[in-house]
C-alpha cells in the first residue's frame, strides 16, 4: 500500500513527485522495500521509473543516487522490473545535465556498451546512442580541463616572466 500511494504520488503530477525527487533519504527508504522480494522489486521499479519520466527532475535524482538504484534493479529476479528499470535509465539519459555529469569510467557507461553490442535489436539501437551521447560527452570534458590546465599554464609562465623581467630591469633604482 505505501508503494502504492508513492506511485500515485509520482505519477499524479511533478510537483507531488518532486516531494520525494528532492529527499534522498525517502529514495533510499523506496530503495530498501526491494529486499522483500520479488514483487516489492516490481513496484519500486514502477516507482523510480515513472519519477524518471519527469524531464525537471532528472538532474535531481541523479544527484541523489537514483542510477545506482536503477543499476541494481537490473539484477532483479523479476523480468519486469529489470525491463522498468532500463526503461527509467533510458530516460534519465535523455536529459543532457545527466549525460555531462557522468563519468566515462561508471558502472551505467560499462553496461551501456555491453547492451548495445548484445542487447536486442530495439535495445542496442538505445544503448549506441547513448554511449555516443556519453563519449561526446566525455571527450567535451577533456577538452575543457586539457584548455583550463594550458589557460593555467600560460598565465603561470606570464606571471613569471613579470616577477623576472622587474627584478633585473636596470630602469628599476634600489629602494634603500
Amino acid at each position: 500500500t505505501l508503494l502504492g500511494i508513492y506511485y500515485y504520488l509520482v505519477s499524479y503530477s511533478e510537483e507531488p513527485a518532486r516531494v520525494i525527487a528532492v529527499d534522498a533519504q525517502m529514495l533510499k527508504l523506496i530503495a530498501a522495500l526491494c529486499e522483500y522480494g520479488e514483487h516489492f522489486q516490481k513496484h519500486v521499479a514502477q516507482v523510480f521509473g515513472r519519477l524518471c519520466s519527469h524531464k525537471n527532475l532528472r538532474m535531481t535524482l541523479y544527484e541523489n543516487g537514483i542510477i545506482d538504484i536503477l543499476l541494481t534493479l537490473r539484477d532483479s529476479p523479476d523480468p519486469d522490473a529489470r525491463k522498468i528499470s532500463l526503461d527509467g535509465v533510458f530516460d534519465m539519459v535523455k536529459s543532457e545535465k545527466v549525460v555531462n555529469a557522468i563519468p566515462a569510467d561508471s558502472d551505467l557507461f560499462n553496461m551501456m556498451v555491453a547492451l548495445s553490442r548484445f542487447g536486442s535489436s530495439q535495445v542496442k539501437g538505445a544503448a549506441t546512442k547513448i554511449v555516443h551521447k556519453l563519449s561526446k560527452a566525455n571527450e567535451a570534458r577533456i577538452k575543457r580541463q586539457r584548455a583550463a590546465e594550458a589557460k593555467a599554464k600560460a598565465e603561470q609562465k606570464k606571471n613569471q616572466s613579470r616577477r623576472t623581467s622587474r627584478r633585473g630591469s636596470p630602469l628599476s633604482s634600489p629602494k634603500r
